[in-house]
């Protein structure tokens, strides 16, 4: 049920209300702006990179609607944060 938009022309003209963005950076930097609720899954890792999702607890324009406890999956420990704009 996913559909694939290859300009943001396309997406905007296309996207339901209601879509999720999926990245990469250019992505998020373009449509971040646009959105209204982020869920984020932070890792309690870090692995070298090149870029990186914005940090929506420095940022006044977000809140944290939810935060749900620490998970681990293959030794990887995580938790999943709901962020609503401000």
């Amino acid at each position: 049920g996913a559909e694939v938009y290859r300009d943001m022309d396309s997406l905007l003209a296309n996207a339901s209300e209601d879509a999720f963005v999926i990245g990469g950076a250019s992505v998020y930097r373009e449509l971040l702006g646009r959105c209204d609720t982020v869920y984020v899954t932070k890792l309690h890792a870090a692995w070298p990179a090149d870029c990186w999702f914005p940090n929506l607890d420095q940022d006044p324009a977000w809140t944290v609607a939810q935060e749900e406890e620490v998970l681990e999956e293959q030794g990887i420990k995580f938790h999943y944060v709901t962020y609503r704009k401000a």
